[in-house]
């Protein structure tokens, strides 16, 4: 049994698209060796005075991994895997207790182990990447059933008007993105379905860039109104918009909300509208 195999595309286009955004995703575990560097799934905020905010402990434990990762050699690389698998172990055990902000610091802290077993492929450890797979689903579960129901929901339908409630939806839409990545770009061969892929249309789109790089509640309030309280000014909304807009049928009717989501959207966004392609 094989962890990752790259799926078939359907055309020339969705392949060279999904190489791209593998290259985008691939520096995720470099990035995520230092605070200034967080993967665009993770908030700048945590951890500072700011947004008052914790780094939650499966975050700063996997910044320390990230950092062994990131310069393994041949002699420590086995010791590092082994560091991964127990930490996974770990969270998993904890997770009956986890808050939700640890339940998905748990996720996010997932998405960085699954990208460096892309980075770094070993065919000779199909069961702890069995088990990998299986951690992440039932992490899943938990903080969707501990949301009840709000998992995902765009800003457009349940708006958030303080700076710390807002980092933590936005974040849980950012990682679900990310993850659906993930699943569309790899085949992760363990048996298990991911529940996610079935329904990409209706997954919400992230924020702005100027709205998830703000630094401070006062910059992140003035974006805010300036993104969720204009009229004039329609987005899209959902993934499935962004794929609709994407159709040269489509073109004339979507180009202001392109427009509007090519000018705001940081490499996540990108990452989004390069899937679109795949999606087709």
């Amino acid at each position: 049994m094989t962890f990752h195999v790259r799926l078939p595309m359907s055309s020339p286009v969705a392949q060279q698209n999904a190489t791209y955004i593998l290259q985008m995703i691939r520096p995720f575990p470099n990035m995520m060796t230092r605070k200034d560097t967080l993967p665009p799934f993770i908030h700048h905020s945590l951890g500072s005075t700011d947004s008052g905010l914790a780094f939650p402990e499966p975050l700063a434990n996997c910044m320390s991994i990230a950092r062994m990762f990131v310069w393994r050699t041949s002699e420590t690389r086995e010791f590092v895997w082994e560091t991964i698998w127990s930490e996974q172990r770990k969270l998993a055990d904890k997770a009956a207790s986890y808050t939700p902000e640890d339940l998905l610091a748990s996720l996010q802290a997932c998405n960085i182990y699954v990208i460096m077993r892309m980075v770094d492929y070993s065919p000779e450890h199909a069961e702890k990447d069995l088990e990998t797979m299986l951690w992440c689903y039932r992490i899943s579960d938990r903080l969707i059933n501990s949301l009840d129901g709000e998992f995902g929901v765009s800003e457009h339908d349940r708006p958030n008007q303080m700076w710390k409630d807002w980092i933590f939806v936005e974040s849980q839409r950012r990682y679900l993105s990310v993850w659906f990545l993930l699943t569309r770009l790899i085949s992760m061969r363990t048996g298990i379905g991911c529940p996610y892929v079935d329904a990409y249309l209706s997954l919400p789109l992230p924020a702005p860039r100027s709205l998830w790089e703000a630094a401070s509640a006062e910059a992140w309030k003035a974006e805010y109104d300036c993104t969720y309280t204009t009229p004039e000014l329609p987005r899209l909304r959902t993934f499935g918009e962004l794929v609709e807009a994407q159709k040269p049928t489509n073109y004339t009717q979507f180009m202001h909300k392109l427009d509007l989501w090519n000018a705001d959207a940081d490499s996540l966004g990108m990452m989004l509208t390069l899937a679109t392609a795949i999606m087709k």
